[in-house]
């Protein structure tokens, strides 16, 4: 199923740094593998429900995890 969405991967890098987390730690934390986290990250693929879902669950209650997948190539 197509969302539409992508990850807005400057949103979710600043919530690592805060935290002090790699892009492993956080596809760790996700339970999810690294080339997964990796693949969305470049944009190779967009994100999957349960990807959504995951991430989501790692950073409950943050706003702008996603974006739509015009805005993140503009």
């Amino acid at each position: 199923m197509d969302y539409d969405l992508t990850m807005n991967t400057e949103r979710v890098q600043r919530l690592l740094d805060d935290r002090g987390w790699s892009w492993y730690s956080l596809a760790t934390q996700m339970g999810m593998s690294k080339s997964t986290v990796y693949r969305v990250v470049q944009g190779k693929t967009l994100p999957g429900r349960k990807f959504i879902f995951a991430l989501q669950n790692v950073f409950p209650g943050e706003r702008n995890l996603f974006v739509p997948v015009t805005e993140a190539a503009a």
